[in-house]
């Protein structure tokens, strides 16, 4: 559908009034080419590409007549046209401003989409941070109690080593067999060990 005249009109006052191709594009959600192809065909304008702005060759009483330029489709933006945060801003600022109610019922829906995707970026960067954060925290963790094992003594295994004496039941058997009153729970006298250390080394 072609663009109303009263938009196009409002574009080349833009123009006129100094602002920049790149603005004009993205407070009116348009392509760079199509302003650019604008400003070609409109008689007496071009493009200064130091300033991004149109120079009129002649003066003017009156705004120049627009050339007929498609300014509805915007399905191919150039390449140069970053339509950033602050375009967007604009364009749901104007949209906000239309005396046609669909119009604003539509910019508050996009806001309401908008804010909901921002909070969504930022939610989905905290988490990500904060996983980072206990990565980071897990590894010290498992460093520590690396170091802490390293550092901490190990229990005391006393064994009796093979070979290394008489067990308890050997003990006893030979003082039963002997006469000799010994217990036969707990620890046995270390004078009742010797006197089986002393038959023994004299068997």
């Amino acid at each position: 559908m072609p663009e109303p005249k009263s938009y196009a009109s409002e574009i080349t006052e833009a123009l006129l009034d100094g602002r920049t191709v790149k603005d004009v594009a993205q407070a009116y959600d348009r392509p760079r080419q199509q302003i650019t192809a604008l400003i070609s065909r409109t008689d007496g304008w071009s493009l200064d590409p130091h300033t991004d702005t149109v120079v009129i060759g002649s003066q003017h009483d009156e705004p120049a007549a627009s050339a007929d330029v498609d300014l509805s489709s915007h399905d191919q933006p150039d390449e140069d046209d970053d339509f950033d945060l602050t375009g967007l801003e604009r364009l749901l600022h104007r949209a906000e401003q239309s005396e046609t109610a669909a119009t604003r019922t539509a910019a508050e829906k996009a806001r309401t989409a908008v804010d909901d995707l921002r909070e969504r970026v930022r939610t989905e960067a905290a988490e990500a941070q904060i996983r980072d954060e206990i990565s980071a925290l897990e590894e010290k963790l498992a460093a520590a109690r690396s170091q802490l094992k390293e550092i901490r003594p190990g229990k005391a295994t006393a064994r009796r080593a093979p070979g290394d004496g008489p067990t308890s039941k050997e003990v006893r058997a030979w003082a039963a067999e002997k006469g000799i009153e010994c217990s036969p729970i707990g620890r046995v006298p270390q004078a009742i060990v010797d006197m089986y250390l002393a038959a023994k080394a004299s068997a």
